[in-house]
């Protein structure tokens, strides 16, 4: 649901009837592989249509030439948000801000920022929109996983052959991996949103 990004932020496909406790039942590399290599099997299935992380590419090109176009290879042109059909969300990071946990993974906190697409929001529901949680702890400070996917698999690619498609595909889409770290509401899991923030934007486009 990318036309809630005014509203809801980005959210991911862990919406869709996920375990908020996904890596506790099946693992974290498990779940970054069917990410990215989804397999016809129940398990792999599932974790596909229900991940929790969304994934960004470094090559902008890529992005807009192959993945926006689509597989009919449509026309593409910049639009309003009013007459948008598809939309290119980017993010970008104060790297002296990322907290380095190893050579592939990161951490990074941020403020939410709900009044940064406002202009966007039905007039009627602006004075509603807000963060859940920063409305109970205005010092609150989101926490949001990063992960290059491709050095993360390459080094698991290189001694165990399944990971190899995932590795291929990663390095093929220069892809990374965001999840947000905010609590669910019972601090049970994680939430399935990254919230409005100055780090991430987005452009608008009609076919």
């Amino acid at each position: 649901m990318p036309e809630k990004f005014a509203t809801d932020g980005l959210l991911s496909k862990q919406l869709n009837g996920g375990d908020p406790l996904f890596f506790q039942k099946y693992g974290w590399i498990k779940a970054i592989k069917n990410h990215i290599d989804v397999i016809k099997e129940n398990e792999s299935t599932f974790l596909y249509e229900t991940s929790t992380f969304l994934s960004f590419s470094e090559n902008e090109q890529l992005v807009k030439n192959i993945y926006l176009k689509g597989k009919n290879d449509r026309t593409v042109h910049c639009s309003s948000f009013n007459e948008s059909e598809s939309y290119v969300f980017s993010a970008s990071f104060n790297l002296e801000k990322l907290q380095k946990l190893n050579e592939s993974i990161f951490y990074y906190d941020y403020r939410c920022n709900y009044e940064k697409f406002k202009e966007y929001v039905f007039l009627p529901l602006t004075g509603s929109i807000g963060c859940n949680i920063c409305k109970q702890n205005h010092n609150y400070l989101h926490r949001l996983l990063i992960i290059n996917a491709t050095a993360f698999l390459s080094e698991l690619a290189k001694n165990h052959y399944e990971f190899q498609t995932a590795f291929e595909n990663a390095k093929r889409d220069s892809e990374w991996l965001l999840m947000p770290l905010d609590p669910m509401a019972d601090g049970i899991g994680y939430q399935s949103r990254i919230p409005v923030a100055d780090f991430w934007n987005v452009e608008f486009y009609k076919y």
